[in-house]
Protein backbone atom coordinates (compact mmCIF):
# COMPACT_ATOMS: atom_id res chain seq x y z
CA UNK A 1 0.00 0.00 0.00
CA UNK A 2 2.68 2.37 0.67
CA UNK A 3 4.39 1.85 -2.67
CA UNK A 4 1.41 2.34 -4.18
CA UNK A 5 0.74 5.73 -2.52
CA UNK A 6 4.15 6.83 -3.19
CA UNK A 7 3.65 5.98 -6.90
CA UNK A 8 0.74 8.03 -7.26
CA UNK A 9 2.77 10.89 -5.40
CA UNK A 10 5.41 10.61 -8.04
CA UNK A 11 2.85 10.47 -11.03
CA UNK A 12 0.96 13.68 -9.53
CA UNK A 13 4.17 15.17 -9.55
CA UNK A 14 5.06 14.79 -13.29
CA UNK A 15 1.97 15.46 -14.03
CA UNK A 16 2.46 18.82 -12.72
CA UNK A 17 5.88 19.62 -13.92
CA UNK A 18 4.27 18.82 -17.70
CA UNK A 19 1.09 20.88 -17.08
CA UNK A 20 3.57 23.52 -15.90
CA UNK A 21 1.99 27.46 -17.41
CA UNK A 22 4.31 29.66 -19.47
CA UNK A 23 4.48 33.17 -20.01
CA UNK A 24 0.60 34.74 -20.01
CA UNK A 25 -0.58 31.44 -18.88
CA UNK A 26 -0.35 29.29 -21.65
CA UNK A 27 1.16 25.57 -21.44
CA UNK A 28 2.57 22.88 -24.12
CA UNK A 29 -0.84 20.93 -24.72
CA UNK A 30 -3.36 23.60 -24.48
CA UNK A 31 -6.68 23.25 -26.59
CA UNK A 32 -7.26 26.18 -29.38
CA UNK A 33 -10.03 27.27 -27.72
CA UNK A 34 -8.35 27.33 -23.86
CA UNK A 35 -5.14 29.17 -25.29
CA UNK A 36 -7.35 31.44 -27.21
CA UNK A 37 -9.85 31.81 -23.85
CA UNK A 38 -6.33 32.25 -21.81
CA UNK A 39 -5.29 35.28 -24.24
CA UNK A 40 -8.86 36.82 -24.46
CA UNK A 41 -9.33 37.14 -20.82
CA UNK A 42 -6.18 38.64 -20.09
CA UNK A 43 -5.96 41.98 -18.93
CA UNK A 44 -4.37 43.52 -21.81
CA UNK A 45 -7.27 42.38 -24.39
CA UNK A 46 -5.59 40.42 -26.95
CA UNK A 47 -7.37 39.98 -30.35
CA UNK A 48 -7.00 37.47 -33.17
CA UNK A 49 -5.84 38.38 -36.10
CA UNK A 50 -4.85 35.60 -37.86
CA UNK A 51 -5.95 32.11 -37.70
CA UNK A 52 -5.55 28.28 -39.02
CA UNK A 53 -5.71 24.88 -38.08
CA UNK A 54 -2.16 24.77 -36.96
CA UNK A 55 -1.52 28.62 -36.38
CA UNK A 56 -3.00 31.93 -34.44
CA UNK A 57 -1.47 35.42 -33.74
CA UNK A 58 -2.67 37.78 -31.17
CA UNK A 59 -2.62 41.69 -31.02
CA UNK A 60 -2.98 43.93 -28.69
CA UNK A 61 -3.39 47.88 -28.55
CA UNK A 62 -3.27 48.42 -24.74
CA UNK A 63 0.17 46.47 -24.26
CA UNK A 64 2.91 48.72 -25.14
CA UNK A 65 5.39 45.98 -24.70
CA UNK A 66 4.59 42.82 -26.74
CA UNK A 67 4.08 43.11 -30.67
CA UNK A 68 2.93 39.39 -31.51
CA UNK A 69 1.89 36.51 -29.77
CA UNK A 70 2.09 33.24 -32.16
CA UNK A 71 0.49 30.34 -31.42
CA UNK A 72 1.60 26.84 -33.11
CA UNK A 73 -1.10 23.69 -33.25
CA UNK A 74 -0.73 19.92 -33.80
CA UNK A 75 -4.26 20.08 -36.12
CA UNK A 76 -4.55 16.07 -35.46
CA UNK A 77 -4.07 16.56 -31.83
CA UNK A 78 -5.95 20.25 -31.13
CA UNK A 79 -2.73 20.80 -28.88
CA UNK A 80 -0.47 24.21 -28.42
CA UNK A 81 2.97 22.63 -29.46
CA UNK A 82 4.98 25.83 -29.33
CA UNK A 83 4.44 29.73 -29.14
CA UNK A 84 6.67 32.54 -29.54
CA UNK A 85 6.18 36.31 -27.98
CA UNK A 86 7.79 39.08 -29.22
CA UNK A 87 8.21 42.27 -28.06
CA UNK A 88 8.04 45.52 -29.78
CA UNK A 89 11.61 47.47 -29.85
CA UNK A 90 12.24 50.02 -27.51
CA UNK A 91 15.15 52.10 -26.94
CA UNK A 92 17.20 50.58 -24.47
CA UNK A 93 17.23 47.08 -22.84
CA UNK A 94 14.91 46.92 -19.99
CA UNK A 95 12.20 44.67 -22.14
CA UNK A 96 14.86 42.26 -21.92
CA UNK A 97 15.04 42.64 -18.06
CA UNK A 98 11.13 42.83 -17.38
CA UNK A 99 10.58 39.76 -19.36
CA UNK A 100 13.87 38.03 -17.66
CA UNK A 101 12.21 38.67 -14.62
CA UNK A 102 8.62 37.02 -15.47
CA UNK A 103 10.27 34.11 -17.06
CA UNK A 104 12.27 33.96 -13.76
CA UNK A 105 8.99 34.32 -11.68
CA UNK A 106 7.58 31.36 -13.81
CA UNK A 107 10.35 28.63 -14.53
CA UNK A 108 12.88 29.79 -11.41
CA UNK A 109 16.65 30.87 -11.63
CA UNK A 110 17.70 27.37 -13.40
CA UNK A 111 18.67 28.71 -16.73
CA UNK A 112 21.59 28.99 -18.59
CA UNK A 113 23.43 31.26 -21.10
CA UNK A 114 23.15 30.49 -24.53
CA UNK A 115 26.69 30.36 -26.82
CA UNK A 116 26.00 34.19 -27.84
CA UNK A 117 25.27 35.47 -24.73
CA UNK A 118 22.53 37.14 -25.90
CA UNK A 119 20.15 34.19 -24.99
CA UNK A 120 18.36 32.71 -21.97
CA UNK A 121 17.94 28.78 -21.94
CA UNK A 122 15.19 26.99 -19.78
CA UNK A 123 15.03 23.46 -19.99
CA UNK A 124 11.68 22.50 -19.28
CA UNK A 125 11.94 18.83 -19.98
CA UNK A 126 11.12 16.31 -22.49
CA UNK A 127 12.63 18.36 -25.38
CA UNK A 128 11.02 21.64 -24.42
CA UNK A 129 12.31 24.88 -24.03
CA UNK A 130 12.08 28.56 -23.03
CA UNK A 131 14.64 30.62 -25.07
CA UNK A 132 14.88 34.65 -23.92
CA UNK A 133 16.53 36.88 -26.47
CA UNK A 134 16.47 38.40 -30.23
CA UNK A 135 15.20 37.26 -33.21
CA UNK A 136 16.87 37.48 -36.79
CA UNK A 137 15.54 41.21 -36.79
CA UNK A 138 17.18 41.78 -33.35
CA UNK A 139 13.58 41.66 -31.98
CA UNK A 140 13.64 40.74 -28.05
CA UNK A 141 11.31 37.31 -28.34
CA UNK A 142 10.16 34.57 -25.86
CA UNK A 143 10.05 31.23 -27.80
CA UNK A 144 8.87 28.41 -26.53
CA UNK A 145 10.69 26.19 -28.34
CA UNK A 146 9.60 21.84 -28.68
CA UNK A 147 12.50 19.80 -30.46
CA UNK A 148 9.97 18.21 -32.07
CA UNK A 149 8.50 20.77 -34.23
CA UNK A 150 11.92 22.52 -34.46
CA UNK A 151 10.96 24.04 -38.08
CA UNK A 152 8.94 27.49 -36.08
CA UNK A 153 11.75 28.19 -34.66
CA UNK A 154 13.72 31.39 -34.76
CA UNK A 155 17.21 30.22 -32.43
CA UNK A 156 17.86 26.63 -33.70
Amino acid sequence: MKHLFVTLLFLLFLAALSAQAGLFGLSYGDSYEKAKQTLTEDFYEYVEVEHSDTYSSFYSETNDYVDVIELYFDDTLDQLIFWRITYRELDDDSIISAVLDAAISVHGEDYELGEDVETYIWDLGGGKYLYLGYDADWLPVAEYYNSNYAEYSNFY
